[in-house]
């Protein structure tokens, strides 16, 4: 058997490491060999964030949010257990040596699950024991989960669980997700070309008591707490010094408005940071940020703090405004002192920010940053954590299906068509078919189709095109030679309270090579409309580019992206509103229901209008493998059914970003 390796090292790479850094607002990156760093490095965010949630996952199969699907576990529990690789198909399609991710040309990636899983959001296989949160529960050592050791299986080493002390393998609790190590070594690869990984804490509003202030037994906003600094300080311990790990996401979007929000209150950012810090121990040269959802009034409204420690289920304390002097510390003394906002307590290395538009001077996160940076005051650097555009739309509601609170429900099964695939042997391949008949729930954005001018300016076109009936329509003109996008909704162009419909030319100078490359493969990408909006997302991101010398030096605010994301990746549970029996039975992968009202995407040069999907931003669409879309894509016991990845198919969205990284 192989030494045992430190914490935090790989088994394959154990001399090898990455430190990052901030120098002079720029992210750097040097490497590390046998403890020594190199030169440190300018870093340009070209990522992708990266849940690969397969088909029909039980939104708790795999724990929440959205599952832990980065590890390897015990064929079998004891110490003959074997171990078994249980996610790698996944992996091999995505981040491997031929990887969907490999191919685009991404440096990086962003993972919103956590690597090891909230015991408070899990149940015992069979759902024999209650969820049991970590803190105060005794049978639960985080110090003991490492470190990793290597044991040999069909002829190769793995990785598994190993108490520190124990001299043989043990069967770890049902909580813990044995080891990550093989993940982050593919995403290493040797060093070459290397996709770095940002990992999740994924603090949520509940570890906080303005948003949970009267919380079920177990659940208090301390213990959650206590939960997330545990989970921090062993991610840090177990995978800082692995040399693909650039980093850890803290939170995603809870900064939250109101008096029953977070970003007005100092607990929030003081947590943030305390998070920050229990990541540091093990983690020194690893980054750590918090994406932000895209409200400049989190960095300008004054903070607040509780005059007295809050207590769970008790009456909320008062508050007092907080003032920071200028010597930057925080004070309640207004006299002579300046507000305190959320960038004078930020302590974390970077700030995330998920804007889904085209970044302008008039954009108020940009015009933020350029106030701040153009008075002189100091901001972490920032990093576009979440920009993209769906891929599908929806123009009308489900049959038999309610309204939630959030809007129309919109259920689906395969893919955005609302289709249920059934798994055809002979041919190997998905067959799709409506399963609610007559009942249009989606429909995801056509490749660029070839018409006649008299055709497009039709009253009638839609109808005697009804497989066009989508929204970011992108239409040739064989008689003039030009691209026109249409604008409305072709369904029902006459609806009062919406847009007239209308063809809007695109401009040749800025899209023509796109378009080109869109309309002449034999087999065009779909999803064109939705491509052109994000092609321009991602160049107005690149004005603002730090280190861009083409870039006007007050105009640099800005690390790069992480486009929202690789896959359709977002399937999470049945909404309790639908209860029409057809439609739970067959809404297989379905989910969170929420829907927005009729609304323009994309630049003034390239917008269409459409009910925009959560779930379908993805740069490439899901079809299930050697199954239909009702199976479980999850064992009962974690694994992935039948060791087959979904299929995903790149949309022209994926062709857009591997152009934008290649740059």
């Amino acid at each position: 058997m192989p030494p045992q390796q430190p914490v935090g090292h790989s088994g394959l790479y154990p001399d090898a490491d990455t430190a990052w850094s901030v120098s002079n607002g720029q992210v750097m990156v040097a490497q590390v060999a046998s403890g020594v760093a190199g030169t440190p490095q300018p870093f340009v965010f070209k990522g992708v964030r990266y849940q690969p949630t397969p088909l029909d996952i039980n939104g708790g199969a795999a724990g929440s949010p959205m599952g832990d699907f980065y590890y390897i576990g015990m064929q079998n529990p004891g110490t003959d257990a074997t171990t078994m690789i249980m996610y790698q198909p996944i992996w091999d399609r995505d981040v491997g040596p031929n990887g969907l991710i490999r191919k685009l040309g991404a440096n990086n990636i962003g993972v919103y699950g956590s690597f090891n899983m909230p015991p408070f959001t899990l149940s015992a296989p069979g759902n024999a024991l209650p969820v049991v949160p970590s803190a105060g529960n005794a049978t639960i050592d985080w110090t003991a989960l490492g470190p990793i050791r290597y044991v040999p299986a069909n002829g190769q080493e793995y990785p598994t669980y190993m108490p520190a002390g124990a001299s043989d393998k043990q069967a770890p609790p049902y909580w813990y997700h044995y080891c990550h190590d093989v993940f982050l070594d593919m995403c290493w690869n040797g060093g070459v070309d290397p996709i770095y990984v940002f990992l999740s804490v994924g603090v949520s509003t509940a570890a906080f008591y303005s948003t949970n202030p009267a919380p079920a037994s177990g659940s208090q906003y301390t213990q959650v707490q206590q939960y997330y600094l545990d989970t921090a300080t062993w991610l840090g311990q177990s995978y800082g010094h692995h040399p693909a790990l650039a980093g850890f996401y803290v939170t995603n979007e809870t900064n939250q408005p109101t008096a029953s929000g977070t970003y007005e209150y100092r607990e929030y950012w003081d947590f943030l940071n305390a998070v920050g810090a229990a990541l540091k121990q093990g983690a020194p040269n690893k980054l750590t940020l918090a994406a932000m959802q895209d409200d400049t009034a989190t960095l300008t409204t004054q903070l607040v703090q509780y005059v007295s420690p809050p207590v769970p289920g008790g009456s909320a304390p008062a508050t007092e405004p907080l003032y920071v002097d200028s010597k930057g510390n925080i004070t309640t003394t207004a006299t002579g002192n300046n507000p305190a906002y959320a960038t004078d307590v930020y302590g974390l290395d970077l700030w995330g920010w998920n804007l889904y538009a085209a970044p302008t001077t008039l954009t108020p996160i940009i015009a933020y940053l350029s106030g701040r940076k153009a008075a002189g005051l100091p901001m972490a650097p920032v990093v576009l954590s979440e920009i993209g555009i769906p891929q599908a739309m929806r123009f009308t509601q489900v049959a038999n299906t309610g309204f939630g609170t959030l809007g129309g429900n919109d259920p689906y099964v395969a893919n955005p068509n609302g289709e249920l695939a059934t798994w055809d042997s002979t041919t190997g391949a998905a067959v799709l078919s409506p399963y609610i008949s007559g009942t249009v729930l989606g429909q995801e954005s056509l490749a660029v189709v070839t018409t006649t001018s008299t055709a497009r300016t039709s009253t009638t076109f839609f109808t005697e095109n009804p497989t066009y009936n989508a929204g970011g329509l992108v239409a040739y003109d064989s008689d003039t030679g030009n691209y026109w996008l249409f604008q409305g909704v072709p369904q029902n162009p006459a609806s009062p309270g919406l847009p007239p419909p209308s063809w809007m030319q695109l401009d040749a100078t800025i899209y023509g090579a796109l378009l080109e490359a869109l309309r002449t493969p034999k087999h065009p990408p779909a999803a064109a409309g939705p491509a052109v909006a994000l092609y321009a997302y991602l160049q107005a991101a690149a004005g603002f580019q730090v280190g861009n010398d083409s870039v006007a030096p007050a105009n640099q605010l800005l690390q790069g992206v992480q486009v929202f994301e690789f896959s359709d990746e977002w399937y999470k549970w049945m909404d309790p509103t639908v209860t029409d029996p057809t439609t739970i039975q067959t809404a297989a992968g379905v989910h969170d229901f929420r829907d927005a009202p009729i609304a323009p995407w994309g630049p003034a040069n390239a917008q269409f209008y459409t009910c925009w999907e959560e779930e379908w931003f993805g740069l490439c669409s899901v079809l299930p493998v050697g199954r239909n879309s009702t199976d479980p894509a999850i064992a009962s016991d974690g694994w992935l059914t039948g060791g087959v990845a979904d299929k995903l198919t790149p949309r022209a969205s994926y062709m857009v970003v591997q152009q934008f990284f290649a740059q």
